[in-house]
């Protein structure tokens, strides 16, 4: 009679499946994070005009994690987001925008998403620069804007799911233990 371990089984399922999410998750941040540092270089390049801010206000968004631990309570956290919309006009053709920049626009405090939007008051002109073959994606912040660490993070995650994927397939295909009985 031929059986398998439970234990082997269970660590099988699990490998298989934090190490699919971890490479999902990683593989799609880093080409998504890689893609925001793409067009923040080359929007570095990009012709500018005046343009001017429609709409400039605070979101926020608060996610809460469940109830748990000793206290029971739930706990929460909010990320606060400038949101602006401007008019822009290239060559006779008008276009409205609402990128600020590539990349996220989120801030862990409200005074700090506040600053911001100071610089981009409803009303005012500003320089709006806009992708050559494209007009219509444009962007109001120019540059890297310090992608980089979310580049890092995402990176270790692809890597921990492809090293975790690895193990497991190497697992798989093992011959598991042969338990005889006679």
């Amino acid at each position: 009679m031929i059986t398998t371990d439970p234990t082997r089984i269970a660590g099988l399922l699990f490998g298989w499946g934090v190490g699919g999410i971890a490479t999902l998750i990683g593989l799609a941040g880093v080409t998504m994070t890689a893609w925001n540092i793409k067009q923040d270089r080359e929007s570095e390049s990009w012709p500018q005009v005046t343009g001017e801010i429609t709409i400039s206000r605070i979101g926020s968004s608060t996610t809460r994690s469940s109830p748990g631990g000793a206290n029971k309570s739930s706990a929460s956290d909010t990320d606060y987001s400038v949101e602006i919309r401007y008019n822009y006009e290239v060559e006779g053709q008008a276009y409205k925008g609402h990128r600020l920049r590539f990349g996220s626009n989120d801030h862990d405090r409200r005074s700090d998403a506040q600053k911001e939007q100071r610089q981009f008051p409803k009303g005012e002109k500003v320089s709006v620069y806009y992708h050559p073959e494209k007009p219509g994606r444009s962007v109001l912040v120019r540059g890297t804007q310090g992608n980089w660490g979310q580049l890092i993070g995402l990176s270790i995650c692809l890597l921990c799911g492809l090293v975790i994927l690895f193990l497991t397939i190497r697992s798989t295909i093992r011959k598991p233990d042969i338990i005889t009985q006679r």
